[in-house]
């Protein structure tokens, strides 16, 4: 007992062991053959082991008052740290001496147990019940309570001291066990009654104080940062002296008073930090505010508020700078100037906000609002589909192949990450319908594979069936190089008639994919073009029974080599233009008249397309509407493009045509869904329609209630619904 630490040896323990084992045995003797009426086995009791349990108990006594005597003129933590570590050299005396007793508890102290004998208990729970009695108890009924020092001892650690944690502990588990009742069994009453309750008391109250003075002294950041310290330090308390059942309760009521209490000046501090760029601190406020249910709900709005106005606030200061609207802009500023403030609050989402779908929810609401936003009253959300292929486009023209391949793939990745939040993708896809179709048929791509990266991008964001119709173009072109190497080898063997000058390729667009309209005029095909023309259309028809070529001349590239100059040059024309300028191999002044004459193109396409051949001096305009072949012309550059100036005038109309058309798509499209709803309803309310309309064309496009019901009205001129009469405010379908 008075030195745990020295465990016995083996020989030493079996021989106490044997002694106790002994006594016990030499106190029974066998009853059942002296007296026949009493069944055999049945055993008598000598007087011996009273004895030997009163000397036990005395001695257990003896020892508790002469630890607790020597305690007296201890106090506070001295007096803590005697009590633990005595406590500790008790228990663990106690496990070897109840061991060594094991006989005695198990034929002398069963049985009078059994027998109802009271105050008999075994060697392991008398050892507790005589601690308690004589040392605990007598020692909390005096103003020497060691509860008040344990107190002190966890506050010291709250307040980052240096305080020993295996005295709290030891003191702890001597009051966990001391709540062993006189049948054995284990009970928390004595932890209850002397530590849970003051130490739940004392902890709300400290805690209490230190949330009023942080709220009183300290800014938002220093609350945080010390309220998530307090936090953590006291969780390690809590497990430390509270049982598992038990914590809950404290764990919520320090949240309560440090939290909940103090969420609204959290609340109204978020907007602050999120304008400050104070990200630890949002990470801070966002772990504490998690652990409230509900804590977070009314930060969602504002995050989606502080979002929605750093995009507005950075469009305003690109169009005060820039241009007068969002449709001037440079494409890659604009781009790069959204892709800025979706990057910085998707980061803050990701990284700070651990992915809470609620913030990823009111981010994409925010980011749709000011993406989809102009500064202009009235000014359509099409302007920025249109910037976004214009950006592309520039990304995809050879005229970009200075960028590297990461350059480029960066650029493709942050237009479709804007891509995701553009209301009107309609209008998008016709664009961009457009702009693919012109790089593909002049060769002006920079490659097929970074064409199907960025269309790779468009099926993530919208799905296969919005870019079916690309895949389809990238098909065509596939399948024109295989019909160009084919006519190329069985009809162009040696001997052919146009073998030896012209070398050619040929693009085979399917009508309904392509956004190629044919010349609205007549155009003579020079004779050499005519019968290679004629020939491939043959060559097609027999690979393609029951399908016919539409030659589309308004779109033909042509390479003519000069043989008239002391220098060569090749011209890189359009068709018209070619057929311009094959005529002055017969003459070398040509009237406008003439030339519109023999080419059946109309005058006023006639002039635009001999534009660029005047300002680059090929031709010398004289006179009225003459134009003379000039023999002086010179360049620095072999290769002359006399269709780049011709191709700014198309692309500026062939822009107003696409802008139109798109509008006209989005109007088609709403008018359909509108005549479709009141087919599938039969009869419906006019807010229920617009309300359905809405719905339905949620995944393509964001019409206006004024465009819905402007769609509504000419449905209604075009007889495909109507009105109920007597009710205004009801539709029906006519068949």
């Amino acid at each position: 007992m008075t030195n745990p630490q020295e465990s016995l040896t083996n020989n030493g323990y079996m021989g106490l062991y044997t002694c106790v084992y002994n006594f016990c045995n030499g106190s029974l003797i066998l009853s059942g053959a002296k007296n026949s009426s009493k069944p055999a086995g049945r055993t008598r009791l000598k007087p011996g082991c009273p004895e030997l349990y009163s000397n036990l108990v005395q001695y257990f006594v003896g020892y508790i008052v002469k630890i607790r005597d020597a305690s007296d003129s201890l106090t506070n933590e001295a007096l803590l740290r005697y009590y633990a570590r005595e406590w500790d050299r008790y228990s663990m005396s106690v496990t070897h001496v109840d061991r060594a007793f094991k006989p005695f508890n198990r034929y002398w102290v069963v049985r009078k147990t059994y027998e109802g004998k009271n105050h008999v208990y075994p060697v392991s729970t008398l050892a507790i019940l005589l601690w308690k009695r004589d040392f605990f108890i007598s020692l909390q009924k005096t103003s020497r309570n060691i509860t008040p020092s344990v107190l002190k001892l966890i506050e010291a650690r709250r307040q980052g001291e240096n305080a020993d944690e295996s005295v709290v502990k030891s003191v702890l588990n001597s009051f966990v066990s001391l709540g062993m009742d006189e049948n054995g069994e284990a009970s928390l009453g004595v932890y209850e009654e002397h530590f849970e309750e003051p130490f739940v008391a004392a902890t709300e109250m400290f805690y209490v104080t230190e949330s009023r003075v942080l709220s009183a002294k300290t800014t938002l950041s220093g609350y945080l940062k010390r309220a998530e310290e307090i936090l953590r330090v006291e969780k390690d308390h809590i497990q430390l002296c509270l049982d598992t059942n038990k914590r809950e309760r404290l764990t919520s009521r320090c949240e309560q008073l440090l939290i909940r209490d103090q969420a609204e000046k959290m609340w109204d501090g978020f907007q602050q930090l999120l304008e400050n760029d104070q990200e630890e601190d949002l990470e801070r406020m966002y772990r504490l505010l998690a652990r409230n249910p509900g804590g977070l709900d009314p930060l969602y709005p504002k995050f989606e508020a502080v979002v929605k106005h750093a995009g507005q606030v950075a469009i305003a200061n690109l169009v005060r700078k820039d241009g007068p609207n969002v449709g001037m802009l440079k494409p890659k500023l604009y781009i790069d100037t959204l892709f800025y403030v979706y990057h910085k609050y998707q980061a803050i989402v990701e990284k700070r906000f651990n992915g809470n779908k609620a913030f990823v929810s009111a981010f994409g609401k925010a980011c749709q609002s000011f993406i989809n936003s102009s500064t202009a009253p009235g000014e359509s959300t099409s302007k920025v589909s249109q910037i976004l292929v214009n950006q592309v486009d520039g990304l995809l023209r050879k005229s970009s192949e200075s960028l590297g391949n990461g350059e480029l793939e960066h650029g493709l990745t942050q237009t479709a990450v804007i891509l995701k939040y553009v209301e009107d993708k309609l209008t998008f896809q016709t664009l961009y319908t457009a702009k693919l179709s012109r790089r593909l048929i002049h060769e002006q791509s920079i490659s097929i594979e970074a064409e199907m990266t960025m269309i790779s991008q468009l099926e993530d964001v919208y799905g296969s069936q919005y870019t079916s119709k690309f895949h389809s173009m990238l098909k065509d072109m596939s399948l024109s190089r295989d019909y160009t190497d084919g006519f190329k080898d069985d009809v162009c063997r040696p001997g052919y008639p146009g073998e030896s000058s012209i070398s050619f390729d040929f693009r085979v667009c399917g009508a309904f994919i392509w956004p190629l309209k044919p010349p609205s005029h007549d155009f003579v095909v020079p004779w050499k073009l005519k019968s290679l023309s004629t020939a491939f259309s043959s060559f097609y028809q027999m690979r393609n029974s029951g399908r016919v070529l539409k030659w589309l001349w308004n779109h033909c590239k042509s390479e003519l080599h000069t043989n008239y100059l002391s220098r060569s040059y090749i011209l890189v024309t359009s068709s018209y233009q070619m057929a311009i300028l094959l005529q002055y191999n017969s003459a070398e002044t040509h009237s406008l008249g003439e030339l519109s004459t023999v080419t059946l193109i109309p005058r006023d396409l006639l002039s635009r397309v001999l534009a660029p051949l005047v300002k680059l001096k090929i031709l010398i305009a004289e006179g009225h509407e003459h134009y003379r072949l000039n023999f002086d012309f010179r360049s620095d550059n072999t290769r002359v493009h006399t269709d780049v100036a011709l191709e700014a005038v198309e692309d500026d109309i062939k822009t107003t045509e696409d802008d139109v058309k798109a509008l006209e798509d989005r109007k088609r499209l709403i008018q359909f869904t509108v005549s479709k709803c009141v087919k599938d309803y039969k009869r419906i309310k006019t807010q229920s329609l617009i309300q359905e309309t809405l719905t339905r064309l949620n995944d393509r496009l964001s019409p206006t209630i004024k465009e819905i019901k402007v769609a509504i009205e000419v449905c209604i001129e075009k007889e495909y619904i109507g009105r109920v009469e007597g009710q205004r405010d009801t539709l029906f379908h006519i068949p």
